[in-house]
């Protein structure tokens, strides 16, 4: 397996977290969401850097994430879940304009025994004045790279 394709993989099972925890299939951190924004954004990075990876150029690639909305807010997140302020943007079309709201709607069962189960877990992302569900934004994301790797 091409080291593009090990990064492609990582992405999957991240989003594959990401799905369970929007089905109360696992207890979560902001730390597991973000992880998904960050290995999504940075596959660009292994496309580029992967001498095995001949499909499109690096400027090809720079154009495609800087053009796709999904691409653009996983961008926003990751860097700024990395950087707190970013002070060289890395090109004009990444907005540095998304914002994350954990725990915005987390819905809990408590049974008999004082155990939980989460129920209902849901993540907003604000992005250019607009909001979405995080988990869509991971789905769009993800589904831009298989169109495009």
């Amino acid at each position: 397996m091409e080291k593009f394709e090990e990064q492609f993989e990582r992405v999957n099972r991240f989003y594959r977290r990401f799905k369970e925890i929007y089905q109360g299939m696992r207890d979560t951190t902001e730390d597991d969401i973000y992880c998904f924004f960050q290995n999504c954004y940075h596959l660009k990075d292994f496309l580029k850097n992967d001498d095995k990876y001949t499909k499109h150029d690096a400027s090809a690639i720079e154009h495609y994430v800087h053009n796709n909305k999904w691409l653009v807010i996983c961008a926003d997140i990751c860097n700024a879940t990395k950087h707190l302020i970013l002070k060289n943007k890395p090109t004009p079309t990444v907005s540095d304009n998304s914002t994350v709201v954990v725990d915005s709607e987390n819905n809990t069962l408590i049974e008999s025994d004082g155990t939980y189960i989460i129920t209902e877990f849901k993540v907003k992302i604000e992005h250019e004045g607009t909001e979405y569900d995080a988990f869509d934004v991971a789905t769009e994301a993800l589904n831009a790279w298989k169109t495009f790797v």
